[in-house]
């Protein structure tokens, strides 16, 4: 009888066959995801591996100089600038946290993104990156 053409049994091995290739694909897709490097949004940043602070410190020296040196920076610009580097004219302006901050933060944006241009200008594309020893 085994020597005999079944199309039942051979529709019931397909179908299990077919349902291994599909498993097999399935897991090696799992595990091609698992062992792919994750992309630089999905790395997980933590402060204390470049800052070596105490616990709690980290977050908050952050903060600090999140907040000091954009108002350092409108300080002195403000000054500078605006005051002409007059004191009673600074004096006279009534300045508060938020408006040199913001003017800092600016100062600071402004200065950055004039080096990322300056850079991209001076950028050579043609550097030859091979030892020709």
């Amino acid at each position: 009888m085994s020597d005999t053409y079944d199309p039942y049994r051979n529709a019931v091995r397909r179908t299990l066959a077919d349902k291994a290739a599909e498993e097999k694909r399935k897991e090696f897709i799992k595990n091609k995801r698992k062992n792919k490097k994750q992309g630089f949004f999905q790395k997980k940043f933590y402060l204390k591996d470049f800052i070596d602070l105490p616990e709690g410190l980290t977050n908050i020296l952050v903060l600090g100089l999140f907040l000091l040196i954009p108002y350092f920076l409108g300080f002195i610009f403000t000054f500078t600038v605006l005051a002409e580097l007059d004191f009673q004219v600074y004096k006279n302006m009534h300045n508060n946290f938020a408006f040199l901050w913001v003017i800092g933060y600016e100062f600071m944006a402004t200065m950055l993104l004039m080096a990322i241009i300056k850079g991209a200008l001076t950028f050579d594309i043609n550097v030859n990156t091979s030892n020709n020893s």
